[in-house]
């Protein structure tokens, strides 16, 4: 009777031990040929933002994908699913898959250099991404549908960053995403003889180290005189005092010192925290912050009244300014968008007391990449940035000197002393016994 017991559990044994091997062979079978996800995170990260939605369904020009990747290849159906994404929004997307082993014409028409590379094709124009995120895409998609260019200028010859330089202090990666954007970005050294190119749409002066030449400041007033627009990343003591009176702007001196920024963990003081913004068109989607590193306070000289003033960038009222002997409370002006009637149309302006938060180093920071680009679509023909993410409501935790402490007394001394104290207490009470 033992024995027909035992060899019954056994037959149940093995019979559930094939069952469960067969049904683990069919669910690899269908995640093999079927794929679904599904994004819980907080702020919807892995799935089309509104704003790109709402992008995609205003496109009108027809748009073929040329994807080429081999059939059998282990990401196809990764792509797959990541354009259909698009294709749900819009009804102008074409894809189209390309075996780069049996289409070696298209490779070589398209420089097609990896696996996976995707090529957006509108008319003439065509642009190349090597990764498929919303980002790159809507980026792409907005570079090819451009009829035309903006050309932007950047002035070299004193000193200033390089638009295409990898230094931290550089300006290359925000240059990249402009190109990506479809931006023409050109350099020109105001120290020639030549003229300001004619084609320049919007003239960026980015931190000037060295005083201009009579010849420099010329060049640069006809053009103002003109109506050109200009984007002018100043810094403290900025050698350009000429400008700063042709604009009617007058720059303090001094150091900024911010408190607030100790609750970021930031050594250094001279750092400004922005978080709260005005309602204007490059300022009034801005979610995130912005650090400013060691910025200019800015004002209006009020002798001037051909240009009209509005203030994008306003520090705190604990912010404090010291200049040598004197010590001024905020809050202080940083950054100017400025207007005025020129030649029949609007001539802007926009002026910021800093210029490192472009850079390579601190451009990944905050919003300030988005705020780059709304100032260079509120002044040129550059398109208004399609993606805007919001932040998870977690993705900063700020606490204060006292949390922190606590936090780390309990996690480093408390905890071990109580369960050192309960392992003695345990031991002695077993050794009593």
């Amino acid at each position: 009777m033992i024995s027909k017991t035992v060899s019954a559990a056994h037959y149940r044994h093995h019979l559930l031990t094939v069952l469960f091997l067969i049904i683990t062979a069919l669910l690899s079978q269908l995640a093999i040929h079927y794929n679904y996800r599904v994004d819980i995170t907080q702020s919807q990260r892995h799935s089309l933002s509104l704003a790109g939605q709402q992008y995609l369904a205003q496109l009108t020009q027809a748009v073929t994908i040329y994807v080429f990747i081999h059939p059998k290849h282990r990401a196809i159906n990764t792509f797959k699913s990541e354009l259909k994404q698009y294709q749900q929004y819009t009804d102008v997307l074409t894809v189209q898959w390309i075996n780069p082993q049996q289409s070696p014409d298209l490779v070589r028409r398209y420089h097609i250099q990896q696996q996976g590379e995707i090529v957006l094709v509108q008319g003439k124009n065509v642009h190349h991404l090597t990764t498929l995120s919303e980002k790159a895409m809507l980026r792409g998609l907005a570079a090819i549908s451009q009829e035309t260019l903006a050309h932007l200028t950047f002035i070299t010859g004193y000193g200033e960053r390089q638009p295409m330089g990898k230094a931290n202090f550089d300006l290359g990666l925000w240059s990249e995403a402009l190109i990506e954007q479809g931006a023409n970005i050109a350099q020109y050294s105001i120290k020639d003889k030549t003229a300001i190119p004619a084609n320049t749409e919007l003239l960026i002066i980015a931190g000037s180290q060295q005083q201009w030449n009579e010849s420099s400041q010329k060049k640069l007033l006809n053009y103002l005189e003109q109506g050109g627009h200009l984007l002018w990343l100043t810094e403290p003591n900025q050698p350009l005092p000429f400008l700063s009176q042709y604009l009617g702007l007058i720059e303090h001196p001094g150091i900024l010192l911010d408190p607030t920024v100790a609750q970021l963990n930031i050594n250094s003081t001279d750092f400004t925290l922005i978080e709260d913004y005005p309602i204007h068109p490059i300022t009034k989607q801005l979610i995130a912050p912005i650090l400013l590193p060691k910025a200019a306070a800015l004002s209006v000289n009020q002798t001037s009244s051909d240009w009209t003033y509005f203030p994008l960038l306003t520090s705190a009222k604990q912010v404090k300014r010291h200049d040598k002997q004197t010590i001024t409370s905020g809050p202080f002006h940083l950054a100017y968008a400025i207007t005025r009637d020129q030649h029949s149309q609007q001539q802007r302006v926009v002026v910021i007391g800093d210029g490192d938060f472009l850079s390579n180093q601190f451009l990944g920071n905050g919003a300030h990449q988005p705020f780059g680009q709304y100032i260079l679509h509120w002044l040129s023909t550059i398109p208004m940035p399609t993606l805007t993410v919001s932040p998870s409501l977690d993705h900063m935790l700020l606490l204060d000197n006292t949390t922190l402490i606590l936090i780390g007394t309990g996690f480093l001394v408390v905890l071990p002393l109580i369960w050192a104290i309960t392992g003695l207490l345990l031991f002695w009470s077993r050794r009593a016994r």
